[in-house]
């Protein structure tokens, strides 16, 4: 019934239904396993996860994200990615720029395996992969092991995780040209761990989404009161992804989207 239901909201949502409904029945069958995903300059394989069903039924998706960040990393740039999952941005940025060093983060087993293949069939040389999580101290947590491996999430249940700080697993790179964060509202627990590597890094790219800050007990106020401390100031993404404008005053991410961070005379 919750499969009946989930494939009753893809019609009603997406902007190519039909597609969208056979690449879930592709990857429900696991018959998806042979298929690739042609992208801008890079593959991946259709593992049987959401994101790879998604990019399947649209390989347009994301295209825009992938633009927003290429342009804004300087040439021999340093890409630093916590939270890659199958790795669309870490292969677009890696085939894209390949004169740029491109380090990624993922903390979930499954998961990280699917970005290992894509890394390997992109045959991309520019990038170091770690399995691991960050966080503002090191140990174990658990993370949720949801079929939506885009939206798997620090939970008291789940799959075991290694977690270290930014600051120890990246304390011998020089300058980071561009930092992006998508931990499903993890987010304030990963810069607490990186204050040292803010004052080297130029830029960060982050996932703001109120309720995801909820589930750990803080606000939106608290990452921008850390990222203003640490000398950024925080910016609107443009709906054309090709521009930014400032904060409004007393903006909430109520919706999910993408927030840009960055020094005063970027």
């Amino acid at each position: 019934m919750r499969i009946l239901t989930r494939f009753k909201e893809l019609l009603q949502t997406e902007q190519r239904p039909w597609r969208a409904l056979a690449s879930r029945a592709l990857m429900y069958s696991g018959l998806c396993r042979p298929l690739q995903i042609h992208r801008n300059g890079y593959r991946l394989h259709f593992f049987a996860s959401s994101i790879s069903a998604a990019l399947w039924a649209d390989p347009s998706r994301y295209r825009d994200e992938e633009d927003f960040a290429l342009s804004r990393l300087p040439p021999c740039g340093t890409y630093v990615d916590v939270g890659a999952n199958i790795g669309p941005l870490v292969c677009a940025v890696a085939a894209r720029r390949p004169d740029c060093r491109v380090i990624a983060f993922e903390p979930h087993p499954r998961v990280f395996k699917y970005l290992c293949r894509n890394v390997k069939l992109n045959r991309l040389s520019n990038v170091s992969l770690h399995n691991l999580g960050l966080g503002s101290q090191p140990g174990q947590l658990r993370i949720s092991n949801r079929r939506a491996d885009d939206m798997n999430f620090v939970s008291e249940d789940g799959t075991p995780i290694q977690v270290d700080r930014m600051d120890d697993v990246l304390r011998d790179l020089a300058s980071i040209d561009l930092l992006k964060i998508d931990v499903e509202g993890f987010e304030l627990e990963v810069l607490k761990g990186a204050r040292e590597t803010l004052a080297k890094t130029a830029q960060v790219l982050f996932e703001a989404y109120e309720p995801q800050y909820l589930r750990f007990g803080y606000t939106f106020s608290d990452i921008k009161a850390l990222l203003e401390t640490e000398g950024f100031f925080i910016q609107q993404i443009q709906a054309d992804s090709r521009s930014t404008a400032p904060l409004p005053s007393h903006f909430r991410p109520d919706r999910c989207c993408n927030l840009l961070a960055t020094r005063p005379d970027d």
